[in-house]
């Protein structure tokens, strides 16, 4: 969901937010092992009934260690979910007026108001690695404006209009 707003105050200023709401984005996991069999291991999922440095799964799911066993019944698609998406951003705006045709406004802009880290699903997906289910990164160009990040930014800026 994507709410903004422009909203005109008295004396010339202006406050356009722009907020961004997400659950959470689902991902997979995958074992480094050959588990089916077919010969490939980057398309393998772990098997039901393996441990993953004592994960737990959603209710359907129980993994308990990596097993290559050929042909075992693999973990469901997607069954893990990352961090959902909370973006606030606020511009504030005074407008100086000068003559009847010209004017400049000076804009202050703030981007992840309440510094909120935004990784959704960028998780380490090898089970067998130490960086499993560990954030390996931010959301990347979400809606408009830059992309999405952890910390807060902020920048000033002037348009002249005629």
């Amino acid at each position: 969901m994507v709410f903004s707003g422009h909203f005109v105050l008295p004396w010339g200023f202006e406050v356009s937010p722009l907020m961004q709401f997400a659950s959470a984005r689902p991902f997979n996991f995958r074992a480094t092992a050959d588990t089916d069999g077919d010969g490939r291991t980057t398309l393998d999922r772990v098997c039901v009934g393996s441990t993953v440095s004592n994960f737990i799964l959603p209710v359907t799911d129980t993994v308990t260690g990596i097993s290559s066993n050929f042909g075992c019944e693999q973990v469901r698609i997607n069954p893990l979910r990352g961090d959902r998406l909370v973006q606030i951003d606020l511009r504030t705006a005074k407008v100086f007026k000068f003559k009847e045709r010209y004017s400049v406004r000076l804009y202050y802009e703030v981007y992840n108001l309440f510094n909120t880290d935004n990784f959704g699903n960028n998780f380490g997906t090898n089970a067998q690695s130490s960086s499993f289910n560990t954030p390996l990164g931010y959301f990347g160009g979400q809606g408009f404006g830059p992309a999405t990040s952890g910390p807060l930014r902020s920048q000033f800026g002037f348009r002249f209009e005629f």
